[in-house]
């Protein structure tokens, strides 16, 4: 990946292979796994290792040098696995720390700005989910503080 990489960087892909009741290892001169991205060395050359690329930038994987593709888009094929970079922020582990850390239970208020492009095309349902959340959050309540 990039120089300093831990597997703790990719939630989503750690859970995904312990939960498979896989033991990751990082050892760069005998592996079985490559996790590539648009940060990594371009000199993938091990031709028995699975490899999976994964970004959240906006590139597009080159579908036939992975056996695996992670990615925010929209890519009909069989090995693209579609997953916006905010889905990270579900995970159990990430979600409770988030919570945790910001969390302040003397605010008796809450506020929320929530930005969407506000086209609701029926090729993109992320569009619809967004603006569909958002009105149901807003049906909330106001906040009574305002800064």
């Amino acid at each position: 990946m990039w120089p300093g990489f831990t597997i703790d960087e990719l939630p989503m892909i750690k859970e995904i292979i312990e939960e498979n009741g896989r033991t990751i290892v990082i050892d760069h001169n005998n592996y079985d796994l490559i996790i590539d991205s648009v940060f990594g060395q371009r000199n993938i050359s091990n031709k028995d290792s699975i490899k999976i690329f994964f970004t959240g930038e906006s590139v597009r994987p080159k579908l036939e040098n992975y056996d695996i593709s992670i990615d925010f888009d929209y890519i009909d094929h069989p090995n693209y696995i579609r997953i916006p970079l905010y889905y990270m922020y579900f995970t159990n582990e990430v979600s409770t720390e988030y919570k945790r850390s910001k969390c302040n239970p003397n605010k008796p208020y809450f506020t929320c700005f929530l930005v969407s492009n506000g086209i609701e095309d029926p090729e993109n349902d992320g569009c619809i989910a967004r603006n569909r959340f958002f009105h149901k959050l807003s049906l909330y309540k106001i906040s009574s503080k305002r800064r």
